[in-house]
């Protein structure tokens, strides 16, 4: 692994050494302040939400969005009167994209996003009005052919790909071009989930530093070597101790004499929000919580100004919050009004929208958010919580899941086993059934699944008795 990567560096620092000399950013629209940009369409972040947060506060709010996320990438992009160099990634996944982020932030230069095989035509396009002299691609072959990277050849003078055998190699690479002379701090997220290095990147810009991605419970190798290399004093780790293990933040210190320190929340939410403290000015960015690829080409225009996470049609408190410290204003969660079925404190869950709403005694929505259930079960109708445990087993496989809120007991209707709701089942190597960002789809086998923040949280809110209205 280190041999080719060694090999690889060597191909682009010979060819390209231009490269190496970053331009310090201008005066663009993302030092623009007190503002706050959505990112994305109203499918994403809806039109009402928009409008709750155009009245709570006196600062503009404007949206960034295309017909799709090539498009909405070539808006981001569009705030640039022209550029230099241009970064493209795939629009498929995000670690390449996401590593990118404060190397094109120092280098003033948008994220523009391709298909695999071919490249959409608002990429084309935002490429020829930039008209840079340099194209970074980001990712081998597989995330950008070869086919496409001649096509790209055409529209400028040079093209410079970034790319290693996998994501933790294709970040140090990244590292390794933007940050040649090394830099005093290092961000360290997860590599197979996006929301805690999305977030980071505003941060890591500001501080002129590269992120490295590694694993739960281990740093590969190349990100070790990149860590060697940068000569860094302080490493900070995005994300809590169960995407980021503590045995990976003891690993780190090794390669940290000024220490390691952890941003972190309960939720994305949280996280998002914890990044935010201490960035300058008022500006802000929400985007979806729910899908990597509208906040992808966000960092680069953000500069220093945070990212914050909402769902489409809820701000949560620790946004909110953010929000109005940062603009002075006073603004508030907010989630659609819940369905209008059923008095007294309930939970109620929608198979159709896979969605739950939590309203308490004053008829106060409490909270809403995405599940996994299983389509047409439990059926439509009133249940109650009869039985709950912290711990609880699948008959097969292993399986184990935390916080089951029973509520459907066992041979009603002809089922065997009791439904309730509980967090994401893992196999019993620890691994996922399924990730947060597919919550909303179907994926269960008759109960309803939750992030775990949030199987907690229901846990702890609802007692034995709780009202349970399943809508169709």
């Amino acid at each position: 692994m280190r041999n080719r990567r060694t090999a690889v560096l060597g191909t682009f620092f010979a060819a390209a050494a231009l490269a190496l000399a970053l331009p310090t950013p201008t005066a663009s629209a993302a030092e623009a302040q007190g503002e706050i940009v959505i990112i994305g369409g109203a499918a994403v972040v809806s039109e009402q939400l928009e409008s709750h947060l155009a009245s709570c506060t006196t600062l503009p709010v404007q949206r960034i969005a295309g017909s799709d996320r090539y498009a909405t990438a070539g808006s981001i992009a569009a705030h640039w009167p022209s550029a230099d160099t241009v970064f493209v990634a795939t629009g498929l996944n995000f670690p390449d994209a996401i590593s990118a982020g404060p190397a094109a932030a120092s280098a003033d230069a948008p994220i523009l996003l391709t298909k695999p095989t071919s490249l959409p035509a608002a990429t084309r396009s935002e490429i020829q009005r930039l008209s840079p002299s340099r194209v970074v691609l980001l990712g081998e072959t597989a995330a950008i052919s070869q086919a496409t990277a001649d096509e790209i050849a055409t529209l400028t003078t040079e093209v410079v790909r970034l790319g290693g055998i996998d994501r933790y190699d294709t970040a140090a690479i990244v590292s390794a071009w933007a940050f040649p002379s090394g830099s005093d701090v290092a961000y360290v997220a997860t590599g197979t989930g996006f929301r805690d290095a999305l977030v980071a990147g505003p941060r890591a810009a500001a501080d002129g530093a590269p992120i490295l991605l590694v694993e739960e419970d281990s740093v590969p190798d190349v990100t070790r070597d990149e860590l060697v290399r940068l000569g860094v004093d302080r490493i900070v780790i995005m994300g809590s101790s169960g995407v980021v293990g503590t045995a990976v933040e003891a690993d780190l210190a090794v390669y940290a004499a000024g220490g390691v320190s952890r941003i972190a929340g309960g939720s994305r939410y949280t996280t998002a929000a914890a990044a935010a403290i201490g960035a300058p000015g008022s500006r802000v960015f929400v985007v979806t919580g729910d899908s990597f690829a509208d906040g992808l080409a966000a960092t680069p225009l953000a500069g220093g100004a945070p990212i914050l996470f909402v769902e489409a049609t809820e701000l949560h408190l620790p946004t909110a919050n953010t929000i109005a410290s940062r603009t002075g204003s006073g603004c508030e969660p907010w989630a659609l009004p819940y369905p209008a079925v059923g008095s007294g404190k309930r939970i109620i869950y929608s198979n159709s929208e896979q969605q739950v709403w939590l309203i308490d005694e004053d008829e106060n929505l409490v909270d809403t958010y995405l599940v996994s259930g299983r389509r047409w079960i439990p059926y439509a109708g009133t249940y109650s919580v009869f039985s709950k445990s912290v711990n609880a087993w699948a008959p097969y496989g292993g399986i184990t899941m935390k916080h089951m809120v029973r509520f459907v007991r066992p041979n009603t209707w002809g089922n065997k086993w009791s439904y309730g709701f509980h967090s994401i089942p893992r196999y019993s190597n620890g691994t996922p059934l399924q990730t947060e960002a597919q919550l909303g789809t179907f994926r269960s086998g008759g109960c309803v699944r939750q992030a775990d923040h949030k199987a907690v949280a229901l846990y702890n809110w609802a007692p034995i008795g709780t009202k349970v209205i399943v809508l169709p």
